[in-house]
C-alpha cells in the first residue's frame, strides 16, 4: 500500500492571465495558451469567460486568481469601455499594476505584424 510520505510533493502549478486585443491576436493567444499549458501550468483568459456575467467581473476575478499576467501588444488598442473610456486590454493592465501582480509584455515587432497582415491577405486570396 502507498503511503501518504512515499508520495512526491505536488508540484505548484501557476496560473497565468493572458490579456491581449482578441480578433488579431488569436493565433499569439493560441501559441501562449499552449506554451503555459506544456510546462504544467494554468492558462487564463478571456477563452475561459462565462456567458452572461458583468466582463469587468469576470476579468477582475481572474486577475485575482492568477499569478502572474501576460500582455501580448500588438498593432490595435481594441474594444473600448463604455464605462472607463478605456481599451479593455488597457483596463486589465492598470488593474494589474493596482494589485500589484507580477507581470510581462510580449510586444509583436512592426514588421511581425506587417508581415501577419500580408500572409493573411495572400491567404484570402487563395480562396
Amino acid at each position: 500500500m502507498i503511503q501518504k510520505k512515499d508520495l512526491p510533493a505536488p508540484k505548484k502549478r501557476y496560473q497565468c492571465f493572458i490579456s491581449s486585443t482578441y480578433d488579431d491576436l488569436r493565433e499569439e493567444r493560441a501559441i501562449s495558451i499552449n506554451a503555459i499549458l506544456d510546462v504544467g501550468q494554468i492558462p487564463a483568459g478571456m477563452e475561459y469567460f462565462e456567458a452572461g456575467r458583468p466582463q469587468k467581473e469576470i476579468i477582475e476575478k481572474w486577475i485575482d486568481e492568477s499569478d502572474i499576467a501576460i500582455f501580448i501588444i500588438g498593432g490595435r488598442y481594441g474594444s473600448i469601455d463604455p464605462t472607463t473610456g478605456n481599451g479593455y486590454t488597457e483596463d486589465e493592465f492598470n488593474y494589474v499594476v493596482k494589485q500589484k501582480k507580477p507581470y510581462f509584455s510580449i510586444i509583436l515587432s512592426e514588421l511581425y505584424l506587417k508581415k501577419k497582415e500580408a500572409d493573411a491577405l495572400h491567404k484570402n486570396s487563395l480562396g
